[in-house]
């Protein structure tokens, strides 16, 4: 006795159909190459076979890897008759009294079934009787099945089927080429293996902006700089670029010790693959590294909120050394600038006033410099190109020590749907 719960394939389709003697019903998103060959072959085969065919003639379902462009091609070609059902998802064949009603394969996912799997249902002749009026109203009449779809019309019995009510026409065939030449579907092995990828890892950009407070330099401006000749002293130990602060001061070794718990976050949980490539990380690890990095915002605004009294500190007491160093020889050699601004003579006061105003438009203030800190942490997935990278492929199964080909089958693929986002 056969079973009730089975599978249906595109091996299987083409087998039953090759034994129908009086008729033939296949109802699908799509067909395949091979099962519109072996329906073709069949009717050649037996001309007195009736046949009804519904598909959801558009390219989306193709894409899903319902079927292909080649089986709705070869159908039309050899002048199979081809009826319209948009939105069709569920699969149905009947042949002479034997139905069964199937999941369709949506190959982009998931593998060809095999006896390992149960994805069709086969009903009782009963019901398979039931439903051809609902797909195949004239085989239903020849068969005196016709039940209450029946419309008379000038004394003609006449019904109209559930699905597939209109006639694919070649405008329709051609725009369903045209929509797969655009937009054509990528390998379904390839989308099969995307999927795995993207169940495992994430590309993840770790970065800590700001930071690097103690090494902010300025550019001291020119007219600062203009010190005579003579005093080649001086000109020797002013430089054009100096430190905004002094890395010996008690809170740079804050900001130091929160680098190093950033560098340590990024080393324990990511895996960099190279400036090319840059991190990725395990989706599984994900959830615990998210809660990881909150914490070190939260970290970061307190140190931020401890340490800018400290900073700012730090920077007027370098800027009152810095005005001191420059003093003796901007008054020396006082530029432009402020010779055309001072009525009397140039002293000391105004020299040091003067040089104060200019150094005060290009020393930040420590609000300024710790409001740009932000720990930024983005997300992007694994692409479909990146499979093709051959180098991004290697370097995944060297560095977590996996044979992922071993995971590229149906249940791993079909696993990947409870994955997290």
């Amino acid at each position: 006795m056969e079973r009730t719960f089975s599978y249906i394939n595109d091996e299987r389709i083409g087998e039953l159909i090759s034994s129908a003697k009086r008729y033939a019903i296949y109802a699908a998103p799509s067909i395949s190459k091979s099962t519109a060959q072996a329906l073709v072959s069949c009717c050649q085969q037996n001309s007195g076979l009736k046949t009804h065919i519904v598909l959801d003639v558009d390219a989306e379902p193709m894409r899903l890897g319902f079927g292909d462009r080649e089986g709705l091609q070869f159908l039309f070609e050899h002048g199979v008759v081809i009826r319209k059902a948009t939105g069709l998802r569920v699969g149905v064949i009947v042949v002479d009294d034997e139905a069964w009603v199937y999941a369709p394969t949506p190959e982009i996912i998931l593998h060809q079934p095999d006896e390992t799997l149960s994805n069709a249902v086969k009903v009782n002749t009963d019901f398979a009787l039931e439903m051809i009026p609902a797909i195949a109203p004239e085989i239903a009449k020849e068969l005196n099945i016709l039940a209450a779809t029946i419309i008379r019309e000038n004394g003609e019995k006449r019904c109209e089927p559930e699905i597939g009510q209109a006639i694919a026409v070649e405008a329709d065939i051609k725009a369903v080429e045209q929509s797969i030449a655009e937009n054509p579907p990528v390998k379904f092995d390839y989308e099969r293996r995307l999927r795995v990828y993207k169940s495992l890892f994430q590309f993840v950009d770790f970065r800590f902006i700001g930071g690097k407070i103690t090494s902010h330099t300025i550019t001291i401006p020119p007219e600062l700089l203009n010190i005579a000749e003579e005093d080649s002293d001086l000109r020797n130990r002013i430089r054009s670029t100096c430190r905004l602060v002094d890395e010996s001061n008690p809170f740079a070794r804050k900001f130091k010790e929160f680098g190093w718990k950033i560098h340590k976050l990024r080393k324990d949980y990511t895996c960099p693959l190279g400036e090319r490539y840059g991190s990725i990380i395990l989706r599984k690890i994900r959830p615990e590294f998210d809660e990881m990095v909150e914490k070190a915002r939260t970290d970061m605004k307190a140190l931020t909120e401890n340490v800018a009294a400290e900073l700012q500190k730090a920077i007027d007491e370098n800027r009152a050394k810095l005005v001191d160093l420059l003093l003796p020889g901007f008054k020396q050699n006082p530029p432009a600038s402020l010779r055309s601004r001072t009525v009397s003579d140039i002293t000391e006061e105004n020299a040091r006033e003067h040089i104060q105003e200019i150094l005060s438009r290009v020393i930040p203030a420590a609000s300024e410099l710790v409001g740009t800190m932000q720990l930024n942490c983005d997300y992007k997935d694994i692409t479909y190109e990146m499979l093709t990278d051959k180098d991004f492929v290697a370097l995944v199964k060297e560095k977590f020590r996996l044979d992922i080909d071993a995971l590229h089958t149906e249940e791993s693929a079909a696993g990947e749907r409870s994955a997290p986002v």
